[in-house]
C-alpha cells in the first residue's frame, strides 16, 4: 500500500471517526434531558464504550499518520489537527454528562473513568501543534480528573526532523562516543573527582540520547532512603548515574 491510498484509508477513518463522535455525544445530551430513562446504568456503559471506541480509533490515526510521515501533507495535518481538537473538547463535554448522569441516577461514576493511556496521541498532536488551545483544554482535563499524559509527556519524534537536524544529531552522537573512548584511554585509573566529572558526563550523554531516540522509560524506587521518581531522558540520566562499574 503506498501513501497516497494509506492516506486515502486514513481520511475514510477520519470521517467515520467523527460521525461517531458526533452521534455519541447527541445520544448522551439527548439522555441528559430525559428524566424517565430507564436502567440508565446500562445505557451509560454501552455510549461510554462506543465512545471509547471512536477516541481509540482517532488515537490509532494519529498514530499511523506519524508513522507515515504525513505531517508533510498540509490539508491533512490541518484536518487531522482540528478532528483532534475537537475530539478532546467533546471527550470534555462527554465526560461532564457521564459524571452528571452518575450523579443523578446513583451510579458509581468511577467505573466510567478512562485509563490513563486514554486519548494519549490525540493530545500530543495538539500539544505539538496548538498551544493557543493547549492550556484551556488541559485545564479542564484537570478539573474533571481526567487523564493528562499525552500533554505532560510529549514523545521527541525522530521523523519531525529535518536532514540538517538529523546529520547535526549524528555528529553529536560520534562526538560524544569519540570522547568517552579518549577519555577512557587517557583516564584508566582516575581519581575520585575525576571518575565523578566522568560519571555525571556519562550520565549526560545518555540523557541527550534519551530524548533524542523514541520510546519511553520509567523508573521508580529508592536510592539511600530518597524516593525516586522519573521518565524519559531524566530516568536514563539516573540509572547510568547510579550504575558504578568499579564496584561490580
Amino acid at each position: 500500500m503506498n501513501k497516497t491510498t494509506a492516506l486515502l484509508n486514513m481520511q475514510d477513518e477520519l470521517n467515520s471517526c467523527n460521525m461517531i463522535r458526533r452521534d455519541c455525544l447527541t445520544s448522551i445530551s439527548e439522555l441528559m434531558n430525559d428524566d424517565q430513562v430507564k436502567d440508565c446504568e446500562t445505557i451509560i456503559n454501552y455510549k461510554d464504550k462506543e465512545f471509547l471506541q471512536c477516541v481509540n480509533m482517532l488515537d490509532s490515526i494519529v498514530t499511523k499518520s506519524s508513522l507515515l510521515e504525513c505531517y508533510r501533507h498540509e490539508s491533512w495535518m490541518n484536518a487531522l489537527i482540528d478532528s483532534s481538537i475537537d475530539m478532546l473538547e467533546d471527550i470534555i463535554i462527554f465526560y461532564k454528562y457521564i459524571y452528571i448522569l452518575s450523579n443523578k441516577h446513583k451510579v458509581n461514576k468511577n467505573k466510567f473513568h478512562p485509563s490513563n493511556s486514554f486519548a494519549t496521541n490525540i493530545q500530543r498532536i495538539v500539544a505539538i501543534n496548538r498551544a493557543d488551545v493547549l492550556s484551556s483544554i488541559q485545564q479542564r482535563f484537570v478539573q474533571l480528573r481526567l487523564p493528562i499524559g499525552g500533554f505532560t509527556n510529549r514523545m521527541f519524534d525522530l521523523r519531525r526532523l529535518t536532514t540538517i537536524e538529523k546529520l547535526i544529531m549524528v555528529i553529536f552522537v560520534l562526538v560524544a562516543a569519540t570522547t568517552i573512548i579518549v577519555v577512557a584511554a587517557r583516564f584508566p585509573n582516575p581519581s575520585s573527582f575525576q571518575y565523578l566529572v566522568f560519571r555525571i558526563l556519562l550520565s549526560s550523554y545518555a540523557g541527550i540520547f534519551g530524548f533524542i531516540l523514541p520510546g519511553t522509560i520509567k523508573i521508580e524506587g529508592k536510592y539511600n532512603g530518597f524516593a525516586i521518581r522519573a521518565s524519559g531522558a531524566v530516568s536514563l540520566f539516573i540509572l547510568v548515574y547510579l550504575c558504578n562499574p568499579p564496584i561490580l
